[in-house]
């Protein structure tokens, strides 16, 4: 049990890091790329941006939906 404890504790500092241009970009992207309604909509969205990125440190979907959250990304045609 100790040992998953751990694991949580690095993918909490893994989460605080913050986003690059190029990776916010990236997410724009891929939201009008795969609009709501896609079938596993974020994680398409996270794997479009490692594939895209060609990412070391792969961003989760969770990761993604938080992020959209947090900038408030505005989809073009949508209010």
């Amino acid at each position: 049990a100790p040992r998953r404890v751990g694991m949580r504790q690095a993918e909490a500092a893994k989460k605080e890091v913050p986003w690059t241009p190029d990776e916010l970009s990236m997410l724009a992207k891929a939201v009008v790329r795969f609009p709501a309604g896609t079938q596993k909509r974020w994680l398409c969205i996270a794997d479009y941006i490692n594939q895209q990125l060609r990412l070391t440190i792969l961003k989760t979907k969770e990761e993604c939906i938080k992020q959209y959250q947090l900038v408030g990304l505005v989809v073009p045609g949508r209010m």
